[in-house]
């Protein structure tokens, strides 16, 4: 008879069993659905018609059917296992588990504080991926725990636990004393977190700062890796400075030196920023009766005299070249006779310790 009937459970396909006779032609072949695996019972492949002396298949026919069905479905990957072997990842935002195969957007990985990625990126999301299940020295028959069985090996084989009446019991795949397509198995695969770039310290600012350093503006030098250039890092002074010895402004690259016999990050020297010194002006020209009263020593600049009419001077500075003219006073004339306004420029210069 036909023990195959037309598939057990429905997890198997069998075909060309219909005209099989004792000792003669049989193209009878079964096998598992596709999706479903091998998990024991009777074997799989081609079958012939025959003397069996089992109870349920006694007489002619084609044995005991296989059982297929599925192992386990690898678990995901779990958010609060997470490998951070030296403490360096920032985990806070990474609260969902990740199935394999996926990035993980409810997982976001970030570098602690002082720390950035080897790779340049600002976050990161986990992603899980499936690894073939270690191999094990366990015999499936000696484990008594069902969980200890669906999770188990032995050999490079899963393990798999079948309910009786009273009790289950651990039997390997592919055993001939399973009979139950919802036997639970251990899965081959096991889920595992995928190695994440290197958190590496970024570069620092030096601790101890010159009082001139305050001057500086300091622009994206947070992330900078050791020994890169960092687009983007820039040094200059801020508005009322400017820079003496080391020029200002242009991309700034992270060294590596050490520090107290740890190797670190440091930036070169930032520029020098001092106070822009004041351009000198001009003082605006003064009667001859002050001059005659006050006496020279009043007098920066131009030093009037009663022939002359200056007009305009006041506030001229050394990069004016002529910012007021000169002419003669009433009642004077030019030597040249034209009476033309002669341009006065305003110059620089140190006179007595004073600078004018």
């Amino acid at each position: 008879h036909n023990s195959l009937g037309d598939g057990s459970y429905g997890n198997i396909d069998v075909n060309g069993c219909e005209n099989c006779y004792e000792d003669g032609p049989c193209t009878c072949h079964v096998e598992c659905k596709f999706g479903y695996e091998y998990l024991g019972g009777g074997p799989s492949g081609k079958r012939t018609c025959e003397e069996h002396e089992d109870e349920a298949y006694k007489g002619l026919s084609f044995g005991e059917p296989p059982v297929c069905g599925r192992l386990q479905d690898p678990d995901p990957c779990a958010a609060g296992e997470f490998p951070n072997p030296d403490g360096l990842f920032d985990l806070t935002a990474c609260k969902e588990d990740c199935e394999p195969g996926e990035s993980c957007i409810g997982c976001k990985i970030r570098c602690i504080e002082g720390y950035v990625w080897d790779g340049g990126s600002d976050e990161l999301e986990g992603t899980c991926r499936l690894e073939d299940r270690p191999p094990s020295s366990s015999i499936c028959a000696e484990i008594q725990d069902e969980f200890a069985c669906i999770v188990g090996m032995q050999g490079s084989m899963p393990c798999c636990w079948q309910h009786g009446q009273l009790d289950g019991k651990c039997y390997l795949l592919g055993a001939a004393e399973i009979n139950d397509p919802n036997v639970k198995c251990a899965s081959k695969q096991i889920p595992k977190w995928m190695p994440m770039p290197q958190c590496v310290r970024a570069c620092q600012e030096p601790e101890e700062k010159p009082d001139w350093y305050q001057n500086v503006d300091i622009q994206g030098c947070s992330k900078c890796i050791p020994g890169q250039d960092c687009p983007g890092c820039s040094a200059t002074c801020k508005p009322d400075f400017e820079t003496y010895g080391v020029p200002a402004g242009g991309m700034r690259r992270c060294e590596t030196k050490e520090i107290n016999g740890v190797p670190a990050g440091v930036f070169p020297d930032v520029p020098v920023c001092l106070p822009v010194e004041p351009v000198p002006k001009c003082f605006a020209p003064i009667t001859a009766e002050v001059w005659h009263r006050q006496g020279k020593a009043a007098m920066k600049g131009l030093a009037p005299h009663a022939s002359l009419k200056i007009d305009g001077c006041e506030g001229c500075t050394p990069e004016d070249e002529a910012c007021c003219k000169m002419s003669c006073a009433d009642g004077y004339q030019h030597q040249s006779g034209d009476g033309q306004l002669v341009p006065v420029a305003c110059m620089e210069h140190h006179q007595r310790g004073e600078h004018l």
